[in-house]
């Protein structure tokens, strides 16, 4: 700590901005190596670096990501899981705060936008202190590090705002006011208390997507997609004992990481194969939460990636077909899929295909049957699956999080079936769909009823 940190801390003073240091990490996907994914993105490194020197130009004291991360590759940081690598360039850099920077750059043929998550966190501290979202309009360039400029400048008014919130106490330490952060955080009762369990999950490998902001304009944004992600990724870790690095977790996936993670119709040995022990060994977790369309002539349906017209889902979607297809092949122990979606081509804030009729999809070739699947849909394929925005989450999602909570434990024992679960959804579902939205939504479930889901 410097001399003017120990006067303020002493004082009991809040820290003015020049005695606060930050450090800004960029963000990279589960199971990637740090120096690799740096050195194949060089587009990360440019907009980082903007970044961080709109946050100095501020008054912040702003300590150089890379000559921290060339003083620390020495010692491996490089193949650490991420939650290491954070907190190793931070202590490294004697930050008190530091921030991930996820930056996703998204071309069109209108010109290119990118999105900037900036998420901040107190060293020694798991917990997130805030987290803000930008996005910026679409422009004629190449420049990432240009874009990423602009969105930070967008977003530093209430950056500066939440900074100013967190204060600088004796012990060196950060604290949130949480009552200036709680509407950034969309905290409810399913994000808080997690229950831990002691159950461990070696070989589980799950992929959780979370679909929010759409390229083209006349898509609407799924609102609370990326925050419903992020909490069933968050029950993987803590009730069901999945590993952090065994999370293939994405926000806002296009076309190319659907068949990266899941593979295409001719080839199933994809990302979620390779992360799979062989023999039977890993039990399967998918989640997607985000747009859904038919093919309205094969009345197939489709996931809808963030580059997707819907208009040409069959060619630029994702199908159903195939991901079930293609799960069918692989050695699992069981399977599990929890889709948060409609496939009607409604949605919440409308159509997604202009001037059609909602489309009743078949059901063919949709469903798994082997014996270990579950599989979870929000709602039936003529239904439109419905938010909860009270609870700053999907209506299905939240109970499905609040029934893993314990909500759906009817008989009190030590475990949750898949027919408690079946019940409590149903009910729940179906009941706050008509109360909020005056419709029916029914959820699917398909599976063994006497299956246990967390115990």
């Amino acid at each position: 700590m410097n001399v003017s940190k120990i006067l303020i801390a002493f004082l009991g003073m809040q820290a003015p901005l020049w005695a606060q240091k930050l450090i800004v990490i960029p963000k990279i996907q589960d199971g990637q190596n740090l120096c690799i994914a740096l050195e194949n993105n060089p587009h990360v490194v440019d907009a980082n670096k903007q970044i961080a020197k709109v946050l100095s130009a501020t008054g912040y004291q702003v300590v150089d990501f890379m000559q921290t991360l060339k003083r620390a590759k020495p010692n491996g940081v490089c193949d650490k899981p991420l939650p290491e690598i954070q907190k190793s360039i931070a202590e490294l850099a004697q930050a008190d705060v530091y921030f991930l920077s996820d930056i996703a750059a998204v071309s069109s043929p209108t010109g290119m936008f990118v999105t900037l998550t900036m998420s901040a966190y107190q060293l020694g501290n798991e917990e997130m202190l805030f987290e803000l979202y930008e996005k910026t309009n679409k422009f004629v360039t190449d420049d990432v590090g240009a874009l990423a400029k602009r969105a930070i400048n967008q977003m530093l008014p209430k950056l500066k705002e939440n900074i100013s919130s967190i204060t600088l106490v004796q012990s060196n330490q950060f604290q949130p006011l949480r009552t200036s952060l709680r509407e950034i955080k969309l905290e409810s009762d399913v994000d808080i208390n997690i229950p831990k369990t002691n159950k461990t999950n070696p070989y589980g490998v799950a992929v959780v997507i979370g679909n929010r902001d759409y390229i083209a304009k006349d898509i609407p944004s799924v609102d609370f997609a990326i925050h419903d992600a992020r909490a069933i990724k968050e029950y993987l870790i803590k009730m069901l004992g999945f590993k952090e690095e065994n999370i293939i977790y994405i926000e806002n996936a296009t076309q190319a990481n659907f068949n990266a993670i899941f593979g295409t119709e001719n080839n199933h040995k994809a990302k979620l194969f390779n992360y799979m022990k062989p023999n039977r060994q890993s039990d399967i977790f998918i989640y997607y939460s985000g747009h859904g369309a038919p093919d309205p002539e094969s009345k197939e349906g489709y996931f809808v990636p963030v580059d997707c017209d819907p208009s040409l889902v069959k060619f630029n979607g994702y199908s159903l077909s195939t991901l079930y297809t293609n799960l069918s092949k692989l050695d699992y122990r069981t399977c599990t899929v929890v889709i948060d979606a409609c496939f009607s081509g409604s949605s919440e804030k409308g159509m997604l295909i202009k001037n059609i009729s909602p489309v009743f999809i078949s059901t063919r070739d949709k469903i798994l049957t082997d014996e270990f699947a579950m599989i979870f849909t929000s709602a039936s394929s003529e239904q439109v699956s419905s938010w909860y925005p009270e609870k700053k989450h999907s209506l299905f999602t939240y109970f499905f999080l609040k029934g893993l909570k314990g909500a759906a434990n009817k008989n009190l024992d030590s475990k949750i079936t898949l027919q408690e679960m079946r019940e409590y959804l149903i009910e729940n579902v179906s009941y706050m769909a008509r109360r909020l939205n005056n419709r029916e939504q029914i959820p699917q479930i398909i599976g063994d009823d006497n299956r246990t889901i967390v115990e």
